[in-house]
């Protein structure tokens, strides 16, 4: 294995070039790990600190929040803010790649320390994680082709759906969509897109970033937003009742969103966007 890189530093110039450094490791479910921490054992803030690394799991399909570049490289806005947090805990990042679904499980199993991969802050997932405070929000689409407008959930009846299994997304969807639809779930958002991509859907119900992706990926069939379905805030996933490490993460949101150093990150990967919420 190669030998990790020093933490980065804060960044100062999100209009820089992305920073190199961050060892990836994939998949998660290959990897060892630490169990999850136990009271009195010091927690997971100890422990990262001790071993100058935190382990954070992060879906890599999810342009432009993540993404491998031509160099192979992770770059994107969670991955930015993956690299901030550590550098200001003093800690080496080591990316755990995982799909959407193996986010939670990943932390539950002691494979991650923390989560930072857009996931929704939601009550189901409250009863199993904890969250930091929202640091910003993703809106749920639909999107389907320029010519064929919808502006009424009825005329979805019979049309293929894609979504991604258990996303926010699907959540949304799902509250809005007519029995008739026909909604295709899938086990990750690249496979999501990629059913689009290949004809296999008529529709998608998604992030606006991925909807631009998918249209840079194909000619002449763009897709365009028909309606927003929600708005959903998210915010680091952490182990539950560890206090301290929630203490940290929460400051340090509070602090980074005060300075605007995440609002910074939030505009040079979407298109100068505030953070929305």
């Amino acid at each position: 294995m190669p030998a990790l890189a020093p933490a980065l530093a804060p960044a100062s110039d999100h209009d820089a070039a992305p920073r190199r450094g961050v060892l990836l490791l994939a998949p998660a479910t290959l990897l060892p790990g630490p169990p999850a921490a136990r009271a009195g054992d010091g927690g997971t803030l100890a422990r990262m600190r001790q071993a100058g690394i935190a382990r954070v799991a992060m879906d890599l399909a999810l342009p432009p929040y993540a993404m491998l570049d031509a160099a192979r490289q992770p770059v994107g806005s969670e991955v930015d803010t993956a690299r901030l947090l550590c550098a200001d805990l003093g800690v080496t990042l080591r990316l755990v790649a995982v799909d959407s679904p193996g986010r939670i499980p990943s932390l539950l199993t002691g494979k991650a320390d923390l989560i930072v991969s857009v996931l929704s802050i939601t009550p189901e997932r409250e009863r199993v994680i904890g969250f930091s405070r929202p640091y910003a929000a993703v809106v749920s689409v639909l999107a389907g082709p320029a010519a064929a407008g919808i502006a009424d959930p009825e005329p979805l009846a019979g049309r293929r759906v894609a979504v991604t299994r258990g996303s926010i997304n699907d959540h949304a969807l799902s509250g809005a969509a007519p029995p008739g639809a026909r909604i295709l779930r899938f086990d990750n958002d690249a496979a999501t897109m990629g059913a689009v991509l290949a004809g296999q859907a008529d529709c998608i119900a998604t992030a606006p970033e991925l909807v631009e992706a998918i249209n840079a990926r194909q000619a002449g069939q763009p897709l365009r937003t028909w309606r927003v379905l929600g708005q959903a805030e998210y915010g680091v996933g952490l182990p539950r009742d560890d206090t301290a490490l929630k203490d940290w993460v929460e400051g340090w949101v509070t602090r980074r969103l005060a300075d605007g150093t995440l609002a910074a990150i939030h505009r040079h990967w979407h298109a100068g966007a505030a953070v929305p919420g």
